[in-house]
């Protein structure tokens, strides 16, 4: 995120309004992998619950089946 300690620290609040993954309540520690999916999704990179399209995999098997 480009930004110091103090930097994140004084941002987090704002951060956290704007659905940042919050930190495990036990450990305290932020999940790294789910701030970079969250870091995507706002920049439009990914589509957040996109589903896999299974249609072509659906026609190929109804061929295979059923000729």
């Amino acid at each position: 995120m480009h930004l110091s300690l103090d930097e994140f620290r004084a941002m987090l609040p704002e951060l956290l309004k704007r659905g940042f993954p919050p930190a495990d309540p036990t450990t305290g520690m932020f999940y790294l992998p789910a701030i970079d999916k969250w870091m995507e999704a706002r920049h439009g990179l990914t589509s957040g619950h996109s589903k896999p399209d299974d249609s072509e995999i659906d026609k190929r098997l109804e061929r295979a089946w059923h000729g």
